[in-house]
């Protein structure tokens, strides 16, 4: 039988000035075991019955003459290591604070191009969208139309000063101002041809700008019944987004897409494409947990299906048989990690059984997906997996409607609706994301334990 190298787990503790290192070992440490920090403090090599593993770690840490080596016995082995220098702490905390997100509107211009991730209809055609917009939080726009009810009166002698006409003049400028910016204290976010709004996870659209999508009615967008209807792919009948008949338009899922067209904000002479063609979905979905947890200071996170009246078109099927509430709470918004560990077809212990559609689902995904159709036909790597960079790590757990219920009711609790299939995908992330962290961190009480990519803007 062949021998599995060890498992490598580390976490920068910028707040103590350490690096937290954990390996798991597939048998007890014997005499066989050593562990070395090497190239200036960068790395660490852990060796166990001939079989060796080399992690990068996410900070340089102080050397040792002698590092402490494990006790004999033991299947994980830990070290607290000292950083050499002060972290850069600043400059993830100024990354937390923006909330950097793909596809924002300063990185797209007029010759942005997106098409099905799955078979690569073109969605959005290049010049269809003159203008992008970023979408303002839903906290900032809840308070912009608080100042609008609660804002004071102007005094009669401003409402009808000497300059008469010009004060009126300049009312309306500003409000001429606040209708170009896309959206305003007495405005709502209505799709607009040729312009495209843009929030963390999704696009809103006219249907106008859109091609190859199916399951848009427009007799149905003015119909007050109607909750939410999914859009899909004409070329491969995969879900894209939702009719939002309260903004007169579509909501394209950022993740269902691909980004043909290089964002103007890489550097000039630059021929390597798009900085990110195809950022997972734990990407977004992170983004968008960033930005609740900045503008709404919660940590405690609902995941519910967005309830949809079906399309007339056959989109993908909801496996009815999987849970499709996820409750969630954020441990760490910006943790710089890095790890070596199982393959995705390793199995991660853990006290909620699967079903096949989540086994499945688990194989199918990677924790840095490649651009589908690049690994159609090849077998999965039987090689450990590696992740480093910036990463939330979170609790979470799939809860019955029963329980859903009791978390709705709850004050520090809030509810983020997405598609079942999303939802699907995302606990299918969060589990595999749980390969890279040994057997004793995966769990904590009755909680599994994830991380999500954060996204951090090219420098």
């Amino acid at each position: 039988m062949a021998g599995v190298k060890p498992l490598i787990y580390a976490e920068l503790l910028s707040n103590i000035r350490q690096v937290s290192v954990i390996a798991a070992l597939n048998t007890p440490s014997d005499s066989s075991t050593r562990v070395e920090v090497l190239d200036g403090g960068r790395q660490i090599l852990v060796s166990h019955q001939d079989l060796s593993s080399v992690l990068i770690l996410p900070g340089q840490v102080t050397l040792y003459s002698q590092l402490q080596q494990p006790v004999s016995g033991q299947k994980e082995v830990s070290w607290r290591l000292p950083l050499a220098s002060a972290p850069s702490s600043g400059r993830v905390v100024a990354n937390l604070q923006e909330n950097e997100t793909p596809w924002s509107a300063r990185d797209l211009g007029e010759d942005a191009e997106f098409s099905c991730r799955e078979c690569s209809a073109i969605i959005i055609k290049n010049g269809s969208i003159k203008d992008w917009k970023d979408l303002p939080s839903e906290n900032w726009a809840e308070m912009m139309e608080f100042w609008h009810c609660h804002k004071p009166d102007v005094p009669k002698h401003e409402q009808n000063g000497p300059n008469n006409g010009s004060s009126d003049h300049k009312h309306h400028s500003h409000t001429d101002s606040n209708a170009n910016r896309g959206y305003g204290a007495n405005s709502k976010f209505i799709a607009r041809k040729s312009t495209g709004f843009v929030d963390p996870t999704t696009f809103l659209l006219a249907s106008a700008d859109c091609s190859n999508i199916q399951g848009l009615q427009k007799s149905e967008l003015s119909n007050k019944q109607l909750d939410y209807q999914p859009l899909s792919c004409l070329g491969c009948n995969q879900y894209l987004g939702i009719v939002d008949p309260q903004a007169e338009g579509v909501r394209l899922y950022k993740w269902r897409l691909l980004c043909n067209s290089r964002p103007s904000s890489q550097p000039n002479g630059s021929t390597t494409g798009s900085i990110l063609e195809a950022p997972s979905l734990s990407v977004f979905f992170a983004s968008e947990l960033i930005r609740m947890h900045l503008s709404q200071c919660v940590s405690r996170i609902l995941l519910s299906p967005i309830s949809w009246k079906p399309a007339q078109v056959s989109t993908t099927p909801t496996k009815t048989s999987f849970p499709k509430f996820i409750s969630l709470w954020v441990l760490s918004p910006g943790l710089k990690v890095s790890g070596l560990g199982a393959s995705p077809d390793s199995p991660v212990n853990s006290s909620n059984d699967l079903n096949s559609t989540t086994q499945s689902l688990l194989r199918s995904l990677q924790l840095n997906p490649k651009r589908p159709g690049s690994s159609k036909g090849n077998s999965t790597s039987k090689s450990s997996q590696i992740a480093c960079g910036l990463k939330v790590k979170l609790f979470w757990n799939h809860v019955d409607e029963k329980a859903a219920i009791e978390l709705q009711d709850r004050e520090d609790t809030e509810e983020l609706s997405l598609p079942v299939e999303a939802i699907e995908e995302l606990s299918a992330c969060l589990q595999n994301s749980a390969n890279i962290l040994p057997p004793s961190a995966r769990r904590f009480q009755t909680w599994n334990v994830g991380l999500l990519d954060r996204y951090e803007q090219p420098r």
